[in-house]
């Protein structure tokens, strides 16, 4: 049996659509844990900004078919997913536009049913599709270039509907339409990071095990989310054994892991100052258990320092979003 991996990054766009860089950057973040996890993906694929779609269609079609049923197939996309008026689902190429009518160029996407006829006739009996994307909508209105539906971020995407199949697995950063995208000036952590996080830590073994399901490391990255990015919704769908098979191992018995998953639990029941910068709990109690572990107070800080990240980014995003808000409504007072 082999891992095998196809990651694809879309972050440029050349014809209105606001640039994703932070797409490429979870295909490196994604490619450096598997490449560290136990066991390794086999062989693992990277496609950025590639152009036209029909070359990343050929790739994605190349890779599905040449696996062995007995390989565990991965396929990532981090980049923009449209859905046009008729409610049928693309992924977004550097070249997509939309054409005079604020339509989407169905040519110059690739659409959700390519991939799922893909996927359903590739031999591989273990599949594992991961979507961490900016879902939007195109709208069919003459004086509109392809901008998102204002309305959009109450609006659901039925996903199985247009990826789903027999023994696969779909995990999602989100369900909804969304309306805009996040600041430009905040590095924000995302749901695959969040994956990878938990996957190179070990964190996401939350019963302590030894060993990672699919099912515990989307648990982890969305309850990580959760507390980042509160208007997310991640999901899963699909084969119930593929997400309940351990496919990786972790060591529990790892000094950092242990502590780490100390500082989870107290993060876990709240014991977090209102500024997510410090624990609230006795110092002596966290440096006598990290002196018992033999760690340095340097990866005990880092630890904690990442653990915090989540609540950090929350009221990081929660100020520049009043900042643009105040701006915005600034304007519009003034004009």
């Amino acid at each position: 049996m082999g891992n095998i991996a196809l990651l694809i990054g879309i972050a440029s766009y050349r014809f209105g659509l606001n640039p994703l860089p932070g797409a490429w950057k979870n295909v490196e973040v994604l490619k450096r844990a598997l490449q560290q996890a136990q066991p390794r993906f086999d062989t693992i694929h990277c496609l950025r900004d590639r152009y036209p779609p029909q070359m990343t269609q050929e790739a994605i079609e190349r890779f599905a078919e040449q696996c062995q049923p007995e390989d565990f197939l991965l396929l990532f996309f981090s980049g923009y997913g449209i859905q046009d008026a008729d409610g049928k689902l693309y992924f977004a190429t550097p070249i997509t536009a939309a054409d005079d009518r604020g339509s989407l160029i169905k040519a110059r996407a690739i659409p959700a049913s390519f991939i799922q006829e893909v996927l359903h006739s590739s031999p591989a009996q273990q599949q594992l599709l991961i979507l961490d994307c900016y879902f939007c909508q195109f709208l069919s209105e003459p004086s509109a270039p392809p901008i998102h539906s204002p309305d959009a971020a109450v609006k659901p995407i039925d996903l199985w509907s247009h990826l789903g199949g027999e023994n696969r697995l779909l995990l999602t950063a989100s369900t909804t339409l969304q309306p805009i995208t996040a600041p430009n000036d905040l590095d924000t952590w995302s749901y695959t990071r969040y994956l990878a996080e938990g996957l190179v830590t070990g964190a996401a073994d939350t019963n302590y095990d030894g060993s990672l399901t699919i099912a515990k490391l989307h648990e982890y990255a969305s309850r990580k989310l959760h507390i980042a990015a509160p208007a997310m919704q991640p999901a899963v769908y699909g084969a119930e054994a593929i997400a309940q098979q351990a496919v990786w191992r972790i060591s529990p018995s790892d000094p950092a892991l242990k502590y780490r998953q100390f500082i989870e639990k107290l993060a876990r029941d709240d014991r977090v100052d209102t500024l997510g910068s410090r624990l609230l709990v006795a110092r002596q109690v966290m440096d006598d258990f990290r002196y018992h572990l033999g760690l340095s107070p340097q990866i005990a800080d880092q630890i904690e320092f990442e653990v915090l990240r989540p609540v950090r980014e929350y009221r990081q995003r929660l100020e520049l979003y009043q900042e643009l808000f105040s701006k915005l409504a600034q304007g519009n007072h003034d004009s």
